[in-house]
């Protein structure tokens, strides 16, 4: 029975109630509302299991977000670990020295250059980074003497 003709059965038993004793006797009346109410409780049943699938769902695909996002997390914290470490420094899984080029920085502007009065100059992290101590480099060039 759908929800319209829910509607139209409780609007005549409304009617029927209303005109008195005309109408069937009370154990018609009561059969009645038995089957509204049966028919109501096994919508609200159906819409239940409905939510309650929908919230499982919702719950596993949370846990799988929840699984990917810590695995990503270890992933990039093992990354930053091994991107950490100084260059010449031996791998535990690849025993060769890190010769890896220093990233810049930061870029800074200096002394006199064409007609601005400044040029760029690249500060790169020296092999003495515990000191501060940086490399002074040209934009895109090499490096000049440290500082």
């Amino acid at each position: 029975m759908s929800l319209n003709e829910t509607g139209k059965l409780i609007e005549e038993t409304r009617k029927i109630i209303e005109t008195g004793q005309d109408g069937p006797n009370n154990m018609d009346l009561l059969n009645m509302i038995l089957k509204v109410v049966t028919n109501i409780d096994s919508r609200v049943k159906g819409m239940e299991t409905k939510l309650d699938k929908r919230i499982d769902d919702l719950h596993q695909s949370m846990l799988s977000v929840s699984t990917r996002v810590r695995t990503l997390e270890a992933k990039t914290s093992r990354n930053q670990r091994a991107a950490c470490r100084l260059p010449g420094e031996l791998s535990r899984q690849n025993p060769t020295p890190q010769n890896q080029e220093p990233v810049p920085t930061e870029i800074q502007r200096e002394g006199s250059g064409e007609n601005t009065g400044y040029r760029d100059v690249l500060m790169t992290p020296s092999n003495d980074t515990q000191n501060g101590r940086y490399k002074r480099q040209r934009a895109g060039s090499s490096p000049e003497t440290p500082h």
